[in-house]
């Protein structure tokens, strides 16, 4: 059983299909140190997941080119246990698109969005209330392209995140450097594009972070490490551009990605992931306009932090290093933002997405 002074820390990985990639593990609140609770294998790349409100299930993509015969990543379901939070198989879909790469709920836990980012579209599903999930109720297919040539020849959503409301769905496409703004019928389960927009070209908007009312969109910018921050104009469906800000150290001059990011539960500090530079810049969040204002970077303490989790006190902050194969732990101080290493290291293989519990109950 999970003791009071720990949190269940979920753990998706690149894997084979014959290999551990999903991970079930404990946080301990006091020492933050992490332990191996179990492990499940024959899912392919479980690379990003997602757990409903309720905390009683599990999504988890299958981030692949062929899913059980057909061209495709797939979507995997999981029901949490009450008691242990183990996972046990539910089911799963085809996505119908290649390397899905980023999963969302809505509050009632009955719709599932995703995107595939090689296979340029996005996907809904309806969930049933024993976390089965249905048949596919939409999928659209983008076209088009920006200025790299590198990244850029085709659409790649790489995030669909529903607003604090649940009404609007924005959908980040690197590729198009486009934020698609969907109003979602979670009835139909279907999406109708209300705005498309459209950032500076060559930027690659990759994922993005909500102020708690909805009114202000942090969008962290892939291909030049930046984050662009907006005001949601609900009456209008539409964004206003507020400030551009660099998620990079002044005197870095090599190579690097921006990759995550996560507002703290308090909301007066953004942090965000830099791989290459291998560091999260760290921001106070201004009261009055929400805008930022650089407090720090700190080495990750490994390479490629492609994705990173804030517990739900705001007490700790965990790094996923893809490419050294651990996840390092930080304190946060409440009071400046400000992390400091734990100490406290685990190592698994691959580990690129993390979710936290805090209450099975």
């Amino acid at each position: 059983m999970v003791k009071n002074g720990q949190l269940l820390l979920y753990i998706g990985s690149y894997a084979g299909k014959d290999e551990h990639g999903l991970y079930v593990t404990t946080l301990d609140r006091q020492t933050a140190q992490i332990t191996l609770v179990e492990s499940v294998c024959k899912i392919v790349n479980p690379s990003y997941l997602a757990i409903d409100p309720q905390r009683h299930h599990l999504y988890a993509v299958s981030e692949t080119w062929e899913f059980e015969g057909q061209t495709g990543g797939g979507v995997y379901s999981f029901a949490i246990d009450p008691a242990q939070g183990t996972l046990t198989p539910i089911n799963a879909q085809a996505t119908l698109g290649a390397d899905p790469c980023f999963l969302s709920v809505n509050q009632s836990g009955s719709l599932l969005l995703l995107n595939n980012y090689s296979g340029s579209s996005v996907a809904t599903y309806p969930l049933n209330i024993n976390g089965e999930i249905g048949a596919m109720a939409e999928f659209i297919q983008y076209s088009g392209k920006s200025l790299n040539p590198d990244r850029q020849t085709a659409p790649h959503p790489h995030s669909i995140n529903l607003d604090p409301s649940g009404a609007y769905a924005f959908v980040c496409d690197l590729g198009r450097d486009i934020v698609s703004i969907y109003q979602v019928d979670n009835v139909t389960h279907k999406l109708t594009l209300k705005n498309e927009h459209k950032v500076l070209p060559g930027s690659g908007p990759r994922h993005l972070a909500f102020s708690a009312n909805g009114s202000l969109v942090y969008i962290i910018n892939e291909l030049t490490s930046t984050i662009a921050v907006y005001t949601f104009d609900r009456a209008r469906v539409s964004l206003q551009q507020q400030q551009i800000i660099s998620t990079l150290p002044q005197e870095f001059h090599g190579t690097s990605t921006a990759a995550d990011i996560h507002l703290a539960p308090s909301g007066k500090f953004l942090y965000a992931s830099n791989r290459g530079d291998d560091s999260i810049a760290v921001y106070a969040v201004l009261a009055d306009t929400g805008l930022l204002e650089l407090v720090e970077h700190v080495p990750t303490e490994g390479k490629t932090p492609r994705n990173f989790v804030i517990t739900p006190d705001g007490t700790f902050l965990l790094v996923a290093n893809q490419d050294s194969n651990s996840i390092v732990t930080f304190a946060l101080d409440p009071q400046s933002g400000r992390l400091k290493a734990t100490g406290e290291t685990f190592q698994l293989q691959h580990p690129v997405c993390l979710k936290i519990i805090d209450s099975l109950s």
